[in-house]
C-alpha cells in the first residue's frame, strides 16, 4: 500500500500523480467474504471543485464541459479497451491454445526503450490488450451470480454488487441538475483505470465521486469497518468460559499439560476471533505491523454544538446559568482536581480564554492549528530561558514582529511552528536559537488550567470530527440558524463572548451578509 501511495498516486510530493496531483487521502484496509485483504481508498486531488461548483460550470461553459469529461474518461471507463465481451472472450481462448499463461499469475512487463511514436503506440496496444485480459477474468462479474451474492427486500431478488450495471453508449448530461452519467458499455464490469489494473492485475473499481450524497455515501461505507465496537467483557468471558466447559478433560488432565495448555488457548483465540469478525489474514496483517488504515492527517473530535451554545447567548437573553459559583460557566462541565481543588473545566474555555496572541484568530482557525496540552518541566525550563533571553536583549515584546523573526525548528517536533507568515509564532532575536518546539503560549489566567497547561502551534493543521448532530446547510433549513453557526465558526478576528459576535437584536443573517469571510473559508 505505502508503495502504492508514492509512486503511483505520488503522494507527499510536489508532482502530479496518476489522477493529478494528490492533495490528501484516506484508506481503510478490511477483509471480504473469503476473508482477502483489500483496501478502500478516498483520494482528494489538488484544486478539485465542489460538487456544486462542477454542475454550475458544466451547464454555463461548453469548453469546461469537454474538459471535465475529457479528464473523467481518461480516468476510468466501463468497457473493454478493445472490442466487447465476446471478443475479449475469444481472445482469451487464443491466448489459452497458444499456451500464453493467465495474467493474473505474472508482474507486468515494462519497456523503457521506447524512442519512436510507433514504438510507444505498439506497446500501449500490448498494455491494453493485457488489461482486458485481467478485467475478463478479475473484474468481470458471473452472469450467473455467484453464492451469496443476491438477497431479497421487500419480495424482489437483488444482486448485492448492483450487477448487471446500466448500459450508457454515449455521456448524458442532465441540463436541468448538471448530472454528468459517463459512457458504460459493459453490464457486468464495474469501472476501472487501465494503469491501475495493469500494475496491481487484481480487481478494482474506480468512481469519481460527482455529489455530496455520493461522498457522505462513501464515506459511511469506507470507514464502518475499521470504527467497529471492541467486545464487551461479558461477551469476552462468556466465550472464554465456553470453550473451558467444551474442553473439561483437557483441563483437568495431568498428562502433557503443557500442550493441553497451548490447544485451549489456541481454542480461545480462535473462538473469540470469531466473535470479533476478525479474519486470519487481518490478524496476522495486525502481526507484521500493518496498519488497518491510511492517512497522512490528524483527526481532532470537535464538538461544535458545545461553542454554539456559548456563543448563542446575545447580552439581552438570559445567560446559561445565571446563579452561584457557576456563573458564566457552560452548562455542562467537566470537573477536575487541581491539587486540593476542584474545578470545573470545559473545552470551550480553551477558545474563549485562549492566549492574547492568538486573540484575532477565529474559532476554527485556533482549533487546527493549535493543541492544547499539560505542560512538563522541560517546557517550563524552556519558557524560563525564552524569558531570560528576550530579559538580556531588552526586548520589550515577544510579538513584535518588527524586532523578532520566526524560531527555526531544530527537532522536527510535532508542535513546531511552520514555515508559514508569522500569526502569533514564537520569536527570537538576531542568530539566537530557543528551540521552537518547546515554547508555548499561556492561557488566560481565567483559565482553570491556566498554571499546568499551555497552548502549542503544530506544524500542519487538524482536521476536525465534528461531532454533536448534523451541521446546518446553506440551501435548506433555518437560515438564521446557519448564519449564526457559520459566525461562530469563522467569524474574521475571533470572539469571546457572545457579545463579540452580535450586542444587539441584529438577525444573524444579516450580520453573515456584511461580514467578509477570509478566502480560504
Amino acid at each position: 500500500v505505502d508503495s502504492f501511495l508514492k509512486h503511483v498516486l505520488q503522494t507527499g510530493d510536489d508532482k502530479p500523480g496518476l489522477f493529478g496531483k494528490t492533495k490528501t487521502y484516506y484508506g481503510t484496509v478490511e477483509s471480504q467474504g473469503r476473508l482477502t485483504l483489500h483496501l478502500h481508498l478516498l483520494l482528494w486531488i489538488e484544486g478539485t471543485l465542489s460538487p456544486h461548483e462542477v454542475r454550475e460550470r458544466v451547464l454555463a461553459s461548453a469548453e469546461f464541459r469537454k474538459d471535465f469529461i475529457d479528464y473523467l474518461e481518461s480516468m476510468h471507463q466501463g468497457e473493454f479497451c478493445h472490442g466487447d465481451l465476446d471478443s475479449v472472450s475469444s481472445r482469451r481462448d487464443e491466448l489459452n491454445d497458444a499456451g500464453v499463461g493467465d495474467p493474473t499469475e505474472r508482474i507486468p512487463h515494462f519497456s523503457l526503450h521506447l524512442e519512436t511514436a510507433e514504438q510507444k503506440a505498439a506497446y500501449f496496444k500490448t498494455v491494453c490488450d493485457e488489461v482486458d485480459q485481467l478485467i475478463l477474468r478479475s473484474n468481470k462479474h458471473r452472469e450467473q451470480h455467484d453464492k451469496g451474492c443476491l438477497r431479497q427486500y421487500n419480495g424482489q431478488v437483488y444482486c448485492r454488487s448492483r450487477f448487471p450495471r446500466e448500459i450508457r453508449d454515449e455521456v448524458l448530461v442532465n441540463w436541468d441538475t448538471g448530472d454528468v452519467e459517463l459512457k458504460h458499455r459493459e453490464a457486468w464490469i464495474n469501472t476501472f483505470n487501465r494503469v491501475i489494473t495493469y500494475l496491481l492485475r487484481c480487481n478494482s473499481d474506480i468512481t469519481s465521486l460527482l455529489s455530496g450524497t455520493q461522498v457522505r455515501a462513501v464515506i459511511a461505507y469506507v470507514t464502518d469497518y475499521i470504527t467497529k465496537g471492541t467486545l464487551t467483557t461479558h461477551a469476552m468471558f462468556q466465550t472464554i468460559k465456553t470453550v473451558l466447559d467444551r474442553n473439561v478433560e483437557l483441563v483437568n488432565s495431568s498428562v502433557a499439560r503443557e500442550r493441553n495448555a497451548r490447544t485451549v488457548l489456541t481454542r480461545i483465540v480462535n473462538a473469540l476471533t470469531a466473535l470479533h469478525e476478525a479474519p486470519g489474514p487481518m490478524i496476522c496483517a495486525y502481526l507484521l505491523g500493518h496498519s488497518d488504515h491510511y492517512t497522512p492527517e490528524t483527526f481532532k473530535v470537535f464538538h461544535w454544538y458545545s461553542f454554539v451554545r456559548e456563543a448563542g447567548e446575545t447580552g439581552y437573553h438570559e445567560p446559561l446559568v445565571s446563579s452561584g459559583e457557576g456563573e458564566g460557566l457552560p452548562s455542562k462541565v467537566v470537573l477536575t482536581r487541581q491539587g486540593e481543588q476542584v474545578v470545573g473545566f470545559s473545552r470551550v474555555y480553551d477558545y474563549t480564554r485562549r492566549p492574547e496572541i492568538y486573540n484575532n484568530w477565529c474559532l476554527y482557525d485556533y482549533l487546527i492549528w493549535t493543541h492544547p496540552q499539560k505542560l512538563t518541566q522541560r517546557d517550563l525550563r524552556n519558557e524560563a530561558q525564552l524569558d531570560e533571553s528576550i530579559h538580556s536583549q531588552g526586548i520589550a515584546s515577544v510579538g513584535d514582529d518588527d524586532q523578532l523573526e520566526p524560531l527555526d525548528d531544530d527537532t522536527g517536533d510535532t508542535h513546531s511552528d511552520d514555515d508559514e507568515e508569522d500569526q502569533g509564532d514564537v520569536m527570537r532575536p538576531g542568530p539566537q536559537r530557543v528551540n521552537q518546539s518547546k515554547c508555548f503560549r499561556r492561557f488566560l489566567p481565567t483559565h482553570p488550567l491556566a498554571n499546568t497547561h499551555g497552548v502549542f502551534k503544530v506544524a500542519s493543521p487538524y482536521v476536525l470530527n465534528f461531532v454533536g448532530g448534523i451541521l446546518p446547510r446553506k440551501d435548506h433549513g433555518d437560515r438564521e440558524y446557519y448564519c449564526q453557526v457559520m459566525l461562530i465558526l469563522f467569524c474574521p478576528g475571533g470572539w469571546r463572548s457572545s457579545l463579540d459576535l452580535r450586542h444587539d437584536t441584529t438577525s444573524w443573517s444579516l450580520l453573515f451578509n456584511e461580514t467578509e469571510f477570509a478566502t480560504e473559508h
